[in-house]
């Protein structure tokens, strides 16, 4: 496993941080489009489809935010149970969590891998304001999760290098 302040892991930070400017950037777009087209639509300023675009647009901010919200460890978690633990089977429960997070992110991964290949296979297509393959809506779903299976691990395998205790890893 490389050191914290490793070359590798600095750079997987800094990616997962560029992906998240990248959801902030999409969300200011979400701000600015809306308002001009609300403010337009009386001019006949509105903007064609806008509707449809937020939808894309809130769906990748979520999916381009998941792997930094995990390595910070802002992601949704449940304290109430690891609270009411013991601290020895909170940090087992904190690591076995960890990893076995990981495992789910990289099976969804998985799937959502062989859910684009076949949308590509039968070609299929979106038909609404704008036309599309449909594979590319699932395109950015198996990154992503490989990402925060990555941050998993990371998380869990730094709880286990430098024996953190369970308050530093659960924020309790």
């Amino acid at each position: 496993m490389a050191p914290v302040g490793s070359f590798a892991l600095r750079q997987f930070e800094f990616l997962l941080y560029c992906l998240l400017i990248v959801a902030a950037a999409l969300g200011l777009f979400l701000i600015v489009g809306i308002t001009w087209d609300i403010l337009g639509r009386g001019f006949g300023w509105g903007i064609n489809g806008i509707v449809e675009l937020s939808e894309y647009a809130l769906y990748l901010m979520c999916l381009l935010a998941i792997p930094h919200c995990v390595l910070s460890n802002q992601h949704i978690r449940l304290d109430v149970v690891l609270v009411a633990v013991p601290k020895p089977l909170r940090r087992i429960m904190e690591i076995g969590g960890s990893f076995f997070c990981a495992f789910l992110c990289f099976l969804i991964a998985g799937i959502a891998w062989y859910t684009m290949s076949e949308s590509m296979r039968s070609g299929g297509m979106i038909y609404k304001t704008y036309w599309f393959p449909e594979w590319w809506l699932y395109a950015p779903f198996a990154p992503t999760m490989v990402l925060a299976g990555a941050a998993f691990l990371i998380v869990g395998a730094r709880a286990v290098a430098y024996n953190l205790p369970a308050e530093t890893l659960s924020g309790t």
